[in-house]
């Protein structure tokens, strides 16, 4: 009888670790998506795609940035990792390979960086929910080919490198960046509290300082939907002072600004666009109450309705969807929880995948539709999702 009981308990024990170590890899595997695309020497904003398909980000000294990508076939010889605790993040054919880690003297520096592919070490869970914790850019760097160097395959790569150009300077700082389909960019000149339009001769115009006579606050959020040709705005001001928010969009086709009009509508930090069965619904990260509500689109309308709250210390500050599924930046607004967090949920909320970020100080986000991956800033490092 003993010796039976005795059995079961190690059977039972040995279950246990067996699916402990299944869980564990499969949350390494789930969590091994994210790689460095590019750092900068200074603060970058608002990643968007312009009409030639190329990132673009605007610096704290008013320089947009486009960037490049080139690739050549090179034959390498690769590390086979077999460290349980690492694991290459090779891309695919239609991905990109990880930025540089090396430091330059000036970003406004033009020349090709060659890429490396990163291996990140996970750290043990941080909850219950075995969310994974990358490290600092700082800490990758000293792990970059780490794996059993005894164990090499000889394959076919793609060498890729990414040119950085400054398109264009302009006289003022901004956070706040888009492009249309038009080869126009749109900037918030936070001085003047006006949208400013860039053409495609780089010339720097007013485009708009109002809505009927209604001054903007402080523009957090310009999204160009480029299926209906609609400039989105979002006007909410200082996330510290200000508690509502007021939203237009402008119908690029006749030029024309309409609100919005949302009762009580409280701070709305960012939003994007989802469409499905032709009806078009915006979600927007309401930041200080820490949820996501949807705006869904009936007729010349919208009607307000729940869809995620978020529980605990992270606020929701920018949403970006590829039309599938969203994937969410938070960070503490107390700054008491040093580290950002990333979230991807479906249509439904239900969560895909999360982890955490060294730092918190997001920046934006965007989805590139031609390599299917989502690009988020931390600071100066534009991250590949």
């Amino acid at each position: 009888m003993n010796s039976d009981k005795k059995k079961n308990n190690n059977n039972n024990w040995f279950n246990n670790c067996t699916n402990e170590k299944e869980k564990k890899k499969k949350d390494k595997k789930r969590n091994t998506s994210i790689q460095i695309f590019y750092k900068n020497d200074i603060d970058i904003f608002s990643p968007c795609i312009d009409v030639e398909g190329k990132l673009c980000v605007i610096t704290s000294t008013g320089d947009i940035l486009r960037y490049n990508i080139l690739i050549d076939d090179i034959k390498q010889n690769t590390n086979k990792s077999t460290s349980a605790t690492s694991r290459s993040l090779t891309s695919s054919s239609s991905s990109l390979s990880s930025s540089s880690i090396s430091s330059s003297s000036s970003y406004r520096k033009e020349g090709l960086r060659e890429q490396h592919e990163l291996s990140y070490e996970m750290q043990k869970d941080n909850d219950e929910e075995g969310e994974k914790y990358y490290d600092s850019i700082d800490d990758v760097e000293n792990i970059i080919n780490r794996g059993d160097k005894t164990k090499t395959l000889k394959k076919e790569k793609k060498k890729k490198n990414i040119q950085e150009e400054k398109y264009v300077s302009i006289d003022f700082s901004s956070e706040c960046l888009c492009s249309d389909n038009d080869y126009n960019f749109y900037v918030f000149n936070p001085i003047t509290k006006c949208i400013m339009i860039i053409d495609k001769q780089k010339k720097v115009e007013l485009y708009t300082e109002e809505y009927e006579d209604k001054e903007f606050k402080g523009i957090n959020n310009l999204l160009y939907d480029s299926k209906n040709n609609n400039l989105f705005i979002v006007d909410s001001g200082n996330i510290y002072e200000e508690n509502t928010c007021s939203m237009y969009y402008i119908n690029k086709d006749i030029e024309t600004m309409i609100s919005i009009d949302m009762d009580s509508l409280s701070y709305v930090n960012n939003i994007c666009i989802y469409e499905k069965d032709n009806i078009r619904t915006i979600y927007a990260c309401v930041t200080k109450e820490n949820r996501i509500i949807k705006l869904i689109k009936k007729g010349n309308t919208y009607i307000k309705t729940g869809f995620l709250y978020l529980n605990g210390n992270y606020s929701p500050l920018f949403i970006c969807t590829n039309n599938i599924n969203f994937v969410i930046l938070l960070k503490d607004l107390s700054e008491e929880e040093k580290k950002g967090k990333v979230l991807e949920i479906n249509s439904n909320a239900e969560i895909i995948n999360s982890f955490f970020m060294d730092g918190n100080q997001f920046n934006g986000i965007c989805y590139d539709h031609n390599i299917k991956k989502y690009f988020f800033i931390e600071k100066n490092i534009i991250y590949i999702y």
